[in-house]
């Protein structure tokens, strides 16, 4: 979904027929935000299972130092 040269930050997904998960990591030392467009507002995380809603179509994830999230939602 993300992955740029010389960022160390990037944004994948994984899809199946039944869940879609999407994960944001921070390759890097400083604190980051991370923002992709994202149409659907069903996400929750893996771990802490928080709702993960975009704001005006876009998700904007905080992430610490060398730090990760997963999102997740079922599709029915």
């Amino acid at each position: 979904m993300k992955a740029e040269p010389d960022d160390p930050r990037i944004i994948y997904e994984r899809v199946d027929g039944s869940m879609h998960f999407t994960v944001w990591m921070n390759n890097s030392e400083q604190k980051t935000v991370l923002s992709h467009p994202i149409e659907t507002s069903d996400w929750k995380d893996v771990l802490s299972q928080e709702d993960g809603r975009p704001d005006d179509g876009m998700m904007n994830i905080k992430l610490d130092p060398l730090g990760y999230r997963t999102l997740y939602r079922s599709i029915n």
